[in-house]
């Protein structure tokens, strides 16, 4: 096709013309496989082109089979066809070469093929293995449940036969306690009356002590003149009206502790509290015979406050009520409550605790709260948070015990007082004080309400 493009294209034009079957391919860029076909057709059909080609072609440019079909010297055939058959051997060879190839790569993926093949069943076995294992503690888990379900279908009809037997008894208890209200009603207005003919005493005896001084007085002016002036009947009847006020007071005392905490009168037989006297069930110290004092000595003691019918001793109702009483002073054994409350807390941080639920309770109640720390327990000088809470240390070598019933016996005796411990000396010594006693978890109980 180079050779007929260059005589198409020569100017002057060649003597011999392009063969005609050749002229409709010279413009094509590519031949395709159809065209090279006609192409060889006419090349081996017209010599003079042929030799005119084979002119201008080498053996390097054409390759020895393409020149020996192109110049057809003595004997080309032979010498062609032992190329083509020569070529033909190469590509046998070349084709086996290819297929064992294929062959091997095809081996190769069989036995990849195979070895995943058992990877998988290795696979499918432990999954195997593992479904009978769990189906086991399955069915293992089931009777279990099952076991577990039917003591527990034991237990809930156990709980609602004693739901049963607990609610008789609630009736029951319900039923005594409007009684015992019903007593605790009566003795109250009983106290009234009382405390209305103590009140009245208490103004006689006033009034019959001044005039008892009055004469004392005028005795000891008279005391050197001739005729002493007679005053034994003011002083027998002083004698006889401060001895009254005695057994009206130790009287309401006996009254006030007829009430026990669920309003019934206390049974026979309680042990002897502080100072020998024997302890009422409210935690107050009972009196015993009233005692003779000397005519014109005022008896004045703190007395406990008294809980309402119904309200348990030592319980948050208790305590509730106790600091909504006018005037109340809690005192708290500081360390007491907190070590209850906060056991895995640091001190600094059960103080706090402590005293920021103290001041909430402050604020709902109104009462007046003040809490005692041991000192030996502050490494150094602590300066709490401002609260509404009056906070102070035990000084070096005294225990907060002792500071707590120093304040006991520091306040009035006409102000109630209740003290918060678990501390048996804190709660006896403030008992003998006539204060109110409350136990550490009934305050924390109140504090977390």
């Amino acid at each position: 096709m180079v050779v007929a493009r260059a005589e198409q294209q020569a100017d002057p034009p060649v003597p011999v013309p392009v063969p005609a079957g050749l002229r409709r391919f010279v413009g094509f860029a590519h031949l395709p496989a159809a065209a090279r076909r006609a192409v060889r057709r006419v090349v081996d059909d017209d010599g003079a082109f042929r030799e005119r080609v084979a002119s201008r072609a080498t053996e390097e440019l054409v390759g020895r089979a393409g020149w020996l079909w192109l110049a057809r010297p003595d004997g080309w055939g032979d010498e062609l066809a032992e190329l083509v058959a020569a070529a033909a051997g190469r590509a046998e060879a070349a084709a086996v070469e290819r297929e064992e190839r294929s062959a091997r790569k095809r081996a190769e993926a069989a036995e990849q093929q195979l070895e995943r093949s058992r990877s998988a069943e290795a696979r499918a076995r432990r999954d195997a293995d593992e479904a009978r294992a769990a189906l086991a503690e399955e069915r293992h888990a089931r009777r279990a449940a099952e076991a577990l379900r039917a003591g527990l279908e034991a237990r809930s009809a156990a709980a609602e036969a004693g739901r049963a037997d607990a609610d008789a008894r609630a009736a029951r208890a319900e039923e005594e306690a409007r009684g015992a209200a019903a007593g605790a009603a009566g003795a109250a207005r009983e106290a009234d009356a009382l405390r209305a003919r103590l009140a009245a005493a208490e103004a006689r005896a006033e009034h019959l002590e001044a005039e008892r001084a009055d004469l004392a007085a005028a005795l000891d002016r008279a005391a050197s003149g001739p005729a002493p002036l007679a005053g034994g009947s003011v002083a027998a009847a002083l004698a006889d009206a401060s001895e009254a006020v005695h057994r009206l007071a130790d009287a309401l005392d006996v009254l006030a502790g007829r009430a026990g905490p669920e309003g019934r009168p206390p049974g026979p037989g309680p042990g002897p509290g502080p100072g020998g006297r024997a302890e009422a069930p409210s935690g107050r110290t009972a009196p015993g015979p009233p005692p003779r004092r000397p005519p014109g000595v005022s008896r004045r003691r703190r007395r406990p406050l008294v809980l309402p019918g119904g309200v348990l001793d030592d319980t948050r109702e208790a305590v509730e009520h106790l600091l909504r009483v006018a005037g109340v002073l809690l005192l708290v054994d500081g360390y007491n409550v907190a070590k209850l409350g906060w056991p895995d807390l640091p001190l600094g941080e059960q103080r706090g605790r402590l005293l920021d639920a103290l001041a909430g309770v402050a604020a709902r109640t109104g009462s007046e709260i003040h809490v005692v720390f041991d000192g030996a327990d502050v490494p150094a000088p602590v300066t709490e948070v401002a609260r509404p809470v009056h906070v102070r240390f035990s000084p070096p070598g005294v225990e907060a015990d002792d500071v707590l019933l120093a304040l006991v016996d520091e306040v009035p005796p006409q102000r109630p007082v209740v003290v918060a411990s678990d501390d048996h000396r804190v709660r006896d010594g403030a008992r003998a004080g006539g204060a109110n006693t409350v136990g550490a978890r009934p305050l924390l109980d109140l504090l977390r309400r």
